[in-house]
Order: structure tokens, then sequence, then C-alpha cells
């Protein structure tokens, strides 16, 4: 999957990769009720609402009126995060991701997004 990964752009990993991800990921966001705006900057980017209601996920292009939490990355330093190759640690360091909003839903949701 990673040689996938690779081969596809932010805006086709978000709209192909992140749905399918997430499906498979209900355990992790059992009991998890948010609404996470990501925001891709760059060539490749766009925004993105991600709702997560109880383990179950959905993504959907576009801009909502209500975030708890919102992420905002280069559309490379994202693919760089959700393939390992970025912590999340060391993109808050070197000042490559935006959050906004619930601090404490970011860092919960990490594992939830490294694919």
């Amino acid at each position: 999957m990673a040689q996938e990964q690779a081969s596809l752009s932010p805006r086709e990993f978000v709209n192909q990769v992140l749905p399918a991800a997430l499906s498979m990921m209900s355990a992790k966001t059992k009991g998890l009720h948010a609404a996470l705006g990501l925001h891709l900057l760059g060539e490749g980017g766009g925004n993105w609402t991600v709702k997560i209601h109880d383990g179950s996920a959905s993504v959907e292009e576009g801009v909502t009126d209500y975030w708890d939490c919102a992420l905002s990355v280069h559309a490379e330093d994202y693919l760089a995060l959700v393939s390992g190759r970025m912590t999340p640690y060391e993109a808050v360091a070197r000042g490559r991701i935006g959050i906004s909003g619930h601090l404490g839903l970011a860092a919960k949701l990490r594992s939830v997004f490294r694919i």
C-alpha cells in the first residue's frame, strides 16, 4: 500500500484512501464524536470535513460551519505525516502544521490519521 500511497496526489489520497482507512478503524473511533476541518495547502490541496460519530466516519470535500478542531498543513507534508515519514511532533516542532480548536482532540486523532 505504501507504493500506492506514494503515487497518489494529496487530493486523491484524502478522497480515496482516507475514507476507506477510517472505515477500517471503527474501534479507534468508538465513542468519539467530532468534526475535523482538514485544510491542505498548496498544489493538490483543498478543504475537507471529517465527521466521526461513535465508530463511523465520513470525509466530505468542502467546509462546514462548525469544527471541533482544524488542521492546516501543506499537502506534501500531509502525505509525509500519514505515511509515517514525518511524525506529528516533528510537524509541530518545525511549524509545518497549524492546529486550531480542541487541541486534546487533535492529539487523540493522531493515531486515527496515521494510515
